[in-house]
C-alpha cells in the first residue's frame, strides 16, 4: 500500500529524470566536494521540498567538526552529513 501522496511521487519521479544525467556527468568529471554539495542541496530542495535557505545549512559546527550539510526539521537540526 502506497501512502505517499501522488504530488510527492510525481515530484520525485520528475526530479529523478532531471538529476540523473547531471549526476552521471558529474561522476564522469569527478567533480569536487563543493560541487557535489551544491547538487545534493538542489536535489533536497527540488525533489524533497526542503527550503534551501531555511531548512538546509552547510559547514555547521558540531563539536569541532564541520558537517557538509545539515537538515533542519521544524527549525531543529535533525540530519548531518559530516566529513573530517
Amino acid at each position: 500500500m502506497n501512502n505517499i501522496p501522488e504530488k510527492i511521487t510525481t515530484r520525485i519521479s520528475q526530479g529523478l529524470k532531471k538529476f540523473q544525467p547531471i549526476i552521471v556527468a558529474n561522476k564522469a568529471k569527478d567533480v569536487n566536494e563543493s560541487d557535489t554539495v551544491t547538487l545534493i542541496i538542489d536535489i533536497l530542495s527540488e525533489m524533497l521540498g526542503f527550503d534551501k535557505y531555511n531548512d538546509i545549512t552547510t559547514e555547521h559546527n558540531v563539536r569541532g567538526l564541520y558537517c557538509d550539510i545539515a537538515l533542519k526539521v521544524n527549525g531543529k537540526i535533525k540530519l548531518l552529513r559530516v566529513c573530517n
